[in-house]
């Protein structure tokens, strides 16, 4: 797809007709050829990206806009491939949508959540649940865009109120009819209403009713390159701001090994052909348009940063406050790691195995590294981890039956039929699991080889992009945060500092210390230690901190550089799209299991069943324990069959960490001055079942396929 771009000479790109704050300030529909909206910038920088333009003239020359719907944007895309090449018009990344709408979804730029705009004279005080007047108790009549996340979202939280919403094809327009009075309440994202709202006279209500993470939208393609542009210029314009590269020339400001390849991608795999862009791609994308805070301060001539000022909202901040070197307070704008070495890509499989594991011809072969008593620990007689029970997670996903299974096994004979798929405790779903050790050394091969050896990777691994662009990982949401700490031997004499070679921490290490020691496993840096070689070791948090609870005379120092990070995520080869969408959203269930309190996920899945038999609009926790929004190979409950065996993410983490880490740090729910980083997109909510070539209906459930393909916009 690149290479198709640049030999036609400019990006497609189709954004929001009516949102003046993220198209264009005018208004103008179709939008100009200056369109001057935030993601009309963005689109102006994959283009700056692509033809290597430095200047601001060049990328916008390189630009086509055009608008599209909300209810038709991806059908649009799929039926005008060769018209369109990417959405950026404030899109929800949502589970359907990864899934269902054969659409891959860059990094988010915008966190935002939905909202209601009313008139300040009527004294609207929130939607529901306040003591005040509620928009949901008193028939209020609510203007809400059809076809969209807002509109299911309107929905779910009016279940119990009486609110009437009045359906419009487009954001301008329910907005026009909220100002003419026809509406009391006009709901969308915050973003939007502040778009539309008139200072004088309106406000937006503090209250949320969803999470809205926004971002750009391509085909899914394996194999294709434009995925990945797309996704890591996303995350080049965060790491730019961190750098301080910005479009006024200036930067890089701090001396980081990652900033300067930055400016010179060679050897990172995006420059290989045929979809190859130049090695200064992502300079010339910072110098014409700018980097994250540049873009956001200059959307809609200002105006962008006026009505949505990022102090705000704190998800919309840098994890990281460059003037003090320190953590934010839990902001989500965090990119992913800009580091590379001499390596060789892969040529990866395209088998889908899940269906083998799950009628028994292959176990799951999960690669995990042994060296840690708190992720991974006895794997050949009782297997335990943090990394350990994200396996069984996967595991139990793949295996999970009906409810009905998991109360009482043997009164029903579906349950009988399915009685080879044990899975019901750990020892069982353990015989259903091979453990695999990998080393650091040998785990890219064992996953990604000529013959693999592993299905998915959960080893302490950080998304980078040779990791994702040259070897062909795909990389699910992190499921921990972690950063560089040191292990301080206070009776040390040397002054040198120890770190396991050939990896990521060697790379941040060596613009951090003076004199390096080299060793070539976690028992090697921690005999030299002892020796007297080197008088600190660093490595990830997770390492150091279980290290210094088993290891005497050894402490935790409070030295930690922000800047050296580590997105630990889960691997799969990209070729394993199934696979790959399964480990995704099984990290995003277990972070939202804990922010929606499932504690009993069979009780409770046979509460929200009875509510869907009722005809009730699910909640997202309902929703996630009991749709598979089309997820291939598994049941509607599959969420169900993970929690039951490890729990929510807080008990895992309770049960391997909660003694050894002082905090959860970056590992807790994104909140307001916590630093929490674990953010997962909505769960929608599909109810067909792929337990074969065909989809069929789920048997506990029944819906239409209409309604799940509608399903599909939400």
């Amino acid at each position: 797809r690149v290479q198709d771009i640049q030999a036609r000479g400019d990006l497609r790109c189709t954004m929001s007709p009516a949102n003046t704050l993220f198209t264009d300030s005018s208004g103008e529909d179709p939008p100009p050829s200056d369109a001057d909206g935030f993601d009309a910038l963005y689109c102006a920088s994959f283009a700056a990206a692509l033809f290597d333009e430095s200047t601001f003239a060049g990328a916008y020359n390189r630009v086509d806009f055009s608008s599209v719907t909300s209810d038709n944007r991806f059908p649009f895309l799929q039926e005008n491939e060769d018209q369109y090449d990417i959405i950026v018009r404030t899109t929800t990344n949502t589970m359907s949508r990864d899934i269902f709408s054969n659409a891959t979804f860059a990094r988010s730029n915008f966190y935002d959540g939905q909202g209601f705009l009313t008139r300040v004279a009527d004294g609207w005080e929130c939607f529901s649940g306040c003591a005040g007047k509620a928009l949901s108790e008193q028939g209020a009549r609510i203007c809400v865009t059809s076809g969209t996340t807002t509109a299911t979202n309107l929905l779910v939280a009016n279940s119990n109120g009486n609110a009437i919403p009045i359906d419009f094809d487009e954001e301008g327009e329910a907005a026009q009819n909220f100002q003419d009075g026809q509406c009391d309440a006009f709901t969308s994202d915050k973003s939007t209403l502040a778009a539309f709202a008139n200072p004088a006279t309106d406000e937006i209500l503090a209250q949320s009713v969803s999470r809205e993470p926004l971002g750009a939208a391509v085909l899914d393609r394996v194999g294709d390159g434009f995925a990945e542009l797309i996704h890591w210029a996303m995350n080049a314009v965060v790491l730019g701001e961190m750098c301080g590269i910005s479009s006024s020339g200036a930067g890089p400001t701090t001396s980081w090994p990652e900033c300067d390849n930055l400016l010179d991608l060679s050897g990172s795999g995006l420059t290989a052909s045929p979809d190859g862009i130049s090695s200064t791609a992502f300079n010339s994308m910072l110098r014409a348009i700018g980097n994250y805070d540049d873009i956001y301060n200059a959307g809609a001539g200002g105006e962008f940063a006026v009505r949505l000022p990022r102090s705000s909202n704190f998800q919309n901040q840098l994890y990281l406050d460059l003037l003090s070197n320190s953590f934010n307070n839990g902001g989500l704008i965090y990119p992913e790691v800009f580091h590379w070495t001499a390596s060789s890509g892969y040529t990866v499989s395209t088998e889908s195995i899940i269906p083998l594991i799950r009628n028994g011809a292959q176990k799951l072969r999960c690669g995990v590294g042994a060296d840690h008593p708190a992720m991974a620990t006895e794997l050949d007689s009782n297997p335990s981890g943090f990394e350990v029970d994200l396996c069984r997670a996967v595991a139990g996903a793949i295996l999970a039956v009906r409810l009905e299974c998991y109360n009482d096994f043997s009164s029903h004979d579906f349950c009988e039929e399915n009685s080879i798929l044990d899975r019901f405790n750990v020892q069982q779903i353990d015989s259903r699991i091979e453990y695999v050790t990998v080393t650091e050394d040998d785990k890219f091969d064992k996953l990604l080889g000529a013959n693999p050896e592993i299905d998915v990777l959960f080893a302490r691994t950080a998304n980078t992009i040779e990791r994702d662009v040259k070897f062909q990982m795909d990389f699910s949401r992190p499921y921990f945060y972690d950063e560089l700490r040191e292990l301080h031997r206070p009776a040390g004499t040397s002054s040198a500092t120890c770190v396991r070679g050939n990896t990521l921490m060697e790379f941040y290490a060596r613009s951090l210390y003076g004199s390096i020691v080299e060793c070539s496993s976690l028992d090697d840096c921690v005999s030299r230690l002892n020796a007297d070689e080197c008088s600190t070791y660093v490595d990830q948090g997770n390492v150091v901190y279980t290290l210094a609870t088993t290891s005497a005379g050894l402490e935790v120092t409070t030295s930690v550089s922000p800047l050296a990070r580590f997105p630990i995520a889960a691997g799969t080869r990209q070729g394993d799209i199934d696979m790959s969408h399964l480990v995704e959203w099984v990290v995003n269930g277990l972070v939202l299991a804990e922010l929606h309190n499932v504690v009993d996920p069979v009780s409770d899945g046979f509460d929200c069943r009875n509510r869907d038999l009722r005809g009730e609009d699910l909640d997202e926790k309902c929703r996630l324990l009991t749709k598979n929004n089309g997820l291939a190979e598994v049941r509607s409950e599959f969420m169900v069959g993970a929690l039951q065996l490890v729990g929510n993410y807080e008990a895992v983490w309770e049960r391997h960490f909660d003694s050894i880490i002082p905090s959860r740090g970056g590992n807790q729910l994104a909140c307001q001055s916590c630093r929490g980083q674990l953010y997962a997109p909505p769960w929608t909510g599909v109810d067909l079942e792929f337990l074969g070539s065909a989809p069929v209906l789920a048997p506990t459930i029944g819906v239409t396929v209409v309604m799940a393909i509608w399903a599909l916009f939400f």
